[in-house]
């Protein structure tokens, strides 16, 4: 398998293209971590470790690096949207944690996959990073 011992952590993986992605990254051999902001345990194809994750929260980042000796490959799935009538009837609030989410979250994974890269010491292994 392509990707056997590489670490994947891919964010949004509850359902949609983040829930494909990380089944995508198990069958080919990638340690699979799944992170969702839905309470319940999705029905994957593969062997995936899901955990509920608010990728807005800094502590949960921190225990997640904590946990972590390393991070190969990231995929950034996660977005929401907090009303179904449309941007013109966001407030303030709502339109700050879309932005939370589908902006800062690549910032904060990019960072963790750095500071685990640099606590390892790994320099033959770049951690791929992708935005969906």
């Amino acid at each position: 398998m392509k990707l056997d011992g590489r670490i994947a952590v891919v964010s949004g993986a509850f359902r949609g293209i983040g829930k494909a992605s990380a089944e995508i990254l198990a069958t080919e051999g990638a340690h699979v971590i799944a992170l969702g902001i839905i309470d319940g345990e999705p029905v994957y194809a593969s062997r995936i470790a899901y955990r509920r994750f608010d990728v807005a929260s800094p502590q949960m980042w921190d225990d997640l690096a904590k946990e972590l000796e390393r991070i190969d490959i990231l995929v950034n799935s996660a977005g929401i949207t907090q009303t179904r009538s449309g941007l013109t009837d966001l407030d303030l609030s709502e339109w700050n944690r879309i932005i939370v989410v589908a902006v800062l979250l690549l910032a904060a994974l990019l960072v963790l996959a750095l500071a685990l890269a640099a606590r390892t010491q790994t320099p033959r292994r770049s951690p791929i990073a992708v935005a969906l």
